[in-house]
């Protein structure tokens, strides 16, 4: 015992002076180079800053083309106060419109690479407050910043809407905000003066009413409220718009666009998240809804809107109403699941089914570029006033091939090829990302029916790959999308 106790007494002292004592390391004759001071010659200084020169000029030339500036916060981007947006007056008559949400950045990026296809741009800008006497204004400086630096022919008109949802809640606001908003005195000419005032101070061209759930003892206030706001508007080329559902009846209808110059049809949600699985809005369906309304309102006030996402119904939350998916989510699922995604021969929709690891079943629904086109059809039929598509950053990336119409192309080149979405997928987790997929083009077989110019058959024979970026610490089997 006394001969261990000493032995590692000595050894504890050995490793405790090797921590404390710097070791003695031998003396190294280093060779270090030393820094020639020797003025190097004028020619090739001279050639050293031309390069540099031509180098700045290049990276300047190359900030200049790029817009926004990276980086500057949206409230911080230079906005022309007045005259950069000018109200519409010359309509086309067949014009291309489109829903632009604050709350999805692919919202965004969808306008950026298809501003100049739009006529009409409506922003979901202006919501009722909670006592309903007033608006919250949201505008998105980063649209408004990107609208003013396009060519003003190329540059689509700008509608703010103004809606009754509720982002708390999630719902359409209740009935108390909106009785207050549509028949106090004092609240509705508040509010008409502040849509009066943001349409003028950013030369916007008009509003549109997006007033949802609302009871039938209100719905003759509400068609007041346009009154007044065409009232405020006219001479100044400002115009009214009105969203309608599908659903609505002949008499609503007739009542809303006789306050309006032009009523958004809601044609969609034939089935929807908290109801029962379904086609989202089938040929059939979508047409005698847009037959029906043409039987109240006349055809160049209407404005036949599309859907562009769909609904996961599945057994486990079978009527949640958190069940919309973009078109690039049936892509992922399709992918992720190796789901072939199938098109149902009588309602012309497509949908998927599969089954998650928990033996949860799904069944998908969804709207595409092949939808749209059969709709557009509708429309054209029947010599309504344009389209509009609900909404930008959730669409099938073909819907703006297929609404450019161009003279002379079959349908099934329209929809052949489907550009990658504009998600970046993450897999994994850690700080060091790696890219490990990049956009490229998907592939589809579409055939058209010769008589109708219908498409009538869909096959997807290379889904649309998502950008992926994957850590590189991290588990990688724990996935998250962004």
């Amino acid at each position: 015992m006394l001969a261990i106790g000493v032995t590692t007494t000595a050894l504890g002292l050995i490793i405790v002076g090797g921590v404390l004592v710097p070791p003695l390391l031998p003396n190294m004759a280093w060779s270090v180079p030393q820094a020639s001071h020797v003025a190097r010659s004028a020619l090739s200084r001279a050639k050293r800053d031309r390069e540099r020169a031509r180098a700045r000029k290049r990276l300047f030339s190359s900030i200049s083309k790029h817009t926004p500036v990276p980086g500057m916060p949206a409230a911080r981007l230079p906005i022309v106060p007045t005259g950069a947006i000018a109200p519409n007056h010359d309509i086309p008559e067949s014009l291309v419109a489109a829903f632009y949400v604050n709350w999805d950045d692919n919202s965004f990026a969808s306008l950026q690479a298809h501003a100049s296809a739009i006529d009409w741009l409506v922003c979901e800008w202006a919501f009722l407050t909670s006592g309903g006497d007033s608006l919250r204004l949201r505008l998105d400086n980063r649209v408004l910043y990107t609208l003013q630096r396009m060519p003003e022919a190329e540059r689509p008109r700008v509608f703010v809407m103004v809606s009754n949802f509720d982002s708390s809640s999630k719902t359409f606001g209740g009935v108390r905000a909106l009785r207050t908003a549509l028949t106090n005195d004092v609240a509705r000419a508040r509010i008409v003066g502040q849509l009066d005032s943001v349409t003028s101070v950013h030369a916007l061209a008009g509003v549109t009413i997006d007033f949802e759930d609302v009871p039938a003892s209100l719905r003759p206030a509400l068609v007041e409220l346009a009154r007044m706001l065409r009232a405020r508007f006219a001479g100044s080329g400002r115009l009214v718009t009105v969203t309608a559902a599908a659903t609505d009846d002949e008499t609503r209808l007739r009542a809303l666009a006789s306050a309006s110059d032009k009523l958004f049809l809601m044609d969609y949600d034939e089935h929807y998240g908290a109801g029962n699985p379904g086609p989202v809005a089938s040929q059939r369906w979508y047409e005698a809804r847009a037959r029906d309304a043409l039987r109240a309102v006349a055809a160049d006030k209407i404005i036949l809107a599309m859907g562009a996402y769909g609904y996961d119904w599945n057994d486990a939350e079978p009527n949640s109403e958190e069940s919309e998916v973009t078109f690039q989510d049936a892509m992922a699922a399709a992918r992720d699941h190796a789901a072939p995604v199938r098109f149902d021969s009588v309602s012309l929709n497509p949908y998927l089914s599969y089954s998650d690891g928990d033996s949860t079943d799904h069944l998908v629904w969804f709207l595409d570029a092949v939808t749209a086109h059969n709709q557009l059809l509708v429309g054209e039929k029947l010599h309504l006033a344009g389209s509009a598509l609900w909404r930008l950053g959730a669409e099938d990336p073909s819907v703006w091939r297929v609404l450019a119409r161009a003279e002379g192309v079959a349908p099934a080149t329209q929809v052949a090829e489907i550009p990658g979405g504009y998600d970046v997928q993450f897999e994994g987790q850690g700080e060091l990302l790696q890219i490990t997929h990049r956009p490229t083009v998907g592939a589809r077989i579409a055939i058209a029916d010769t008589a109708t110019g219908l498409i009538i058959s869909e096959r997807i024979t290379q889904l649309p790959p998502h950008r992926c970026i994957t850590s590189g610490l991290g588990r990688p089997d724990v996935r998250r999308r962004t």
